[in-house]
């Protein structure tokens, strides 16, 4: 499957804004998915919003967008 980095940047910037939690949870595994094995984050038994975001948040900050794109392209 192919998705765009942009996509992926909004979902992300979606589910860090999502309130209720069961669907910013749905959003957070669908982005997980989308990930390349290699930037797949493990998740806990248990999740909670404020785990949700610091992941969200570092996972956009730290990885480029032309690693992320290329990545993606390669799955």
């Amino acid at each position: 499957m192919r998705y765009d980095t942009g996509g992926l940047k909004q979902m992300i910037r979606k589910c860090i804004y999502e309130d209720n939690t069961n669907n910013k949870i749905k959003l957070f595994v669908k982005i997980n998915s989308m990930l390349p094995k290699e930037l797949r984050i493990h998740m806990p038994l248990f999740i909670t919003n404020d785990y949700i975001n610091k992941v969200l948040y570092k996972l956009e900050d730290t990885q480029p967008k032309q690693k992320i794109s290329e990545n993606i392209l390669k799955k």
